[in-house]
């Protein structure tokens, strides 16, 4: 397992980007994405499910948006239609054109992940949504301000969001997980998140760890058994 780094250039943004090989590759050929959350969040987040995906021949790719970790920078210099794009160029500065994907998004990176699937359609052989969040369409190019801010306040602004209809679209498979005690995710957003993927996905599961908060990007590496359940359903 040995790990690249990088920087972007992309407009005016300079974004760090990693890629950690796995030694030997896994049958399926694939290489997991992983997308980290808002707030505090980065893709250091996803140390230790990156090192469990790569030790079992999962190569992984991950990227710090604007406003986190290693990129820095101004969460108001940020938006979601932005997160797409970087996302993107992260995904194809690692990886060959037709290589086959798990894409894995945490909270804000749902919508992220879902947005990038619809794009990158074929590719996509796996997405997994962890606590994951949708955003009204009227929020894809508004920057992280107050503006962003006040569309969220808005009850159920999330029902319009552009995720949901890619969400619909996908023709992989899927896996959305939730801790019982997240207090960030609405119950509704996961349920319909599950009604839409149902529609076209190849197969949906739906994981609900009792007990857990919005955490499982750093919860889920201290449960080895239920990672390696997870993996397996993902590259399998």
């Amino acid at each position: 397992m040995k790990q690249q780094t990088t920087t972007l250039t992309l407009d005016d943004a300079r974004i760090f980007s990693s890629y950690t090989a796995a030694d030997t590759a896994h049958q399926s050929g694939l290489t997991a994405v992983f997308l980290h959350g808002a707030g505090q969040s980065n893709s250091e987040r996803f140390a230790g499910l990156t090192s469990f995906f790569a030790e079992r021949g999962v190569s992984v790719v991950a990227l710090d948006f604007i406003g986190h970790g290693k990129t820095g920078g101004e969460m108001s210099d940020n938006s979601l239609a932005l997160r797409t794009k970087h996302a993107l160029a992260a995904i194809d500065h690692w990886t060959a054109a037709n290589a086959p994907l798990i894409l894995c998004g945490s909270s804000m990176s749902g919508h992220t992940a879902l947005r990038v699937a619809s794009l990158l359609s074929e590719r996509v052989k796996s997405l997994w949504l962890l606590q994951p969040a949708v955003y009204a369409k009227e929020a894809e190019d508004t920057k992280f301000t107050t503006e962003f801010t006040e569309i969220l306040r808005r009850p159920e602004s999330w029902k319009t969001s552009h995720a949901l209809q890619d969400a619909a679209r996908f023709t992989g498979k899927a896996l959305v997980t939730i801790g019982s005690e997240d207090k960030v995710i609405p119950w509704g957003v996961i349920e319909a998140l599950m009604d839409n993927l149902g529609t076209s996905s190849s197969q949906t599961r739906l994981e609900v760890f009792d007990g857990v908060g919005h955490e499982l990007p750093t919860w889920l590496p201290q449960h080895p058994d239920t990672c390696q359940d997870l993996f397996d359903y993902l590259t399998s």
